[in-house]
């Protein structure tokens, strides 16, 4: 997951504690920061304002229903098989590999797989650059503009809200799924006691609308809060914008260290990704069994 470019939002206050997150995560007072509107069909642009990430009240649940329906198609257990399966064929004939090439690269494409879409190949990771921030003032985005329309077509071609919805499950999974497959890996390959003890997903960000506050502290209008997920044991978060891909989430990451069995780490030290609001290790060189 990039660094937020220069034009999202900056958070200059901390929300921490279960009380207070859950607090902030369900006030209507406070939204994620939107996406602006954008006349280009099939783009970076397009996407992020067509989402439920980046809306709020009644037009936030329209786009989510969409989401939730497209999560209907992908039942946990087969994802967890087709990603087992992807990630053995990946393995096959290593001796090493980098954990985390793999983390990113098998959650899309089997989740791809399961809702009968075409491969993505790597323009799920191109589009998930700037996703969740949007481009910095004057950056292009004339590869993350074709790689949505790639995946577009992938999804079936037709440029409206439920063909986004698709594309965005695509992209929502990329980095938190990754991160998750690792710090899973290097927890004893246990998901659950991940999420809780060593989430992949640390905090997110809510726009205040009105003056408010939250636990005491004041957030004036226009002010963006970090809200602290991982004290709060909320990777999933709460509220509107709850996660509503967990078990998916979580069966794909399953499905990776299954196929990962008896593989153990092959370097002592273990960097993390230079960001706020997501633990991920840079790489994970591990050794296979048959290796």
């Amino acid at each position: 997951m990039a660094m937020p470019p220069a034009s999202a939002p900056q958070a200059s206050l901390e929300v921490k504690g279960r009380e207070a997150v859950l607090a902030a995560l369900t006030s209507p007072d406070l939204i994620v920061p939107p996406a602006p509107t954008a006349p280009s069909l099939a783009s970076l642009g397009w996407l992020r304002a067509r989402v439920a990430r980046f809306h709020s009240g009644a037009e936030h649940v329209r786009s989510r229903s969409l989401l939730t329906t497209a999560l209907e198609r992908a039942d946990p257990d087969r994802l967890r098989e087709v990603a087992r399966r992807r990630t053995a064929e990946l393995l096959e004939g290593a001796t090493e590999v980098d954990l985390m090439a793999v983390a990113y690269a098998v959650p899309a494409a089997a989740l791809a797989e399961v809702l009968g879409l075409g491969d993505p190949g790597g323009d799920v990771a191109v589009v998930a650059r700037l996703y969740l921030t949007g481009p910095a003032d004057g950056e292009s985005t004339v590869d993350e503009d074709a790689a949505v329309a790639r995946l577009v077509d992938a999804a079936g071609g037709t440029v409206d809200e439920e063909t986004a919805a698709v594309v965005a499950l695509l992209v929502q999974a990329y980095g938190a799924t990754a991160a998750l497959i690792g710090n899973a890996f290097l927890g004893g390959g246990d998901v659950d006691r991940t999420v809780h003890d060593d989430p992949p997903t640390l905090a997110t960000r809510r726009l205040a609308t009105v003056d408010t506050s939250v636990d005491g502290i004041h957030i004036g209008a226009g002010e963006v809060v970090w809200v602290d997920l991982a004290s709060a044991d909320l990777t999933f978060g709460a509220g509107p914008h709850a996660c509503p891909g967990a078990d998916q989430a979580k069966a794909l990451a399953r499905g990776v260290l299954d196929a990962l069995a008896g593989a153990t780490l092959a370097e002592d030290t273990v960097e993390y990704l230079p960001v706020r609001n997501v633990k991920a290790p840079t790489r994970l060189r591990v050794r296979l069994p048959h290796g």
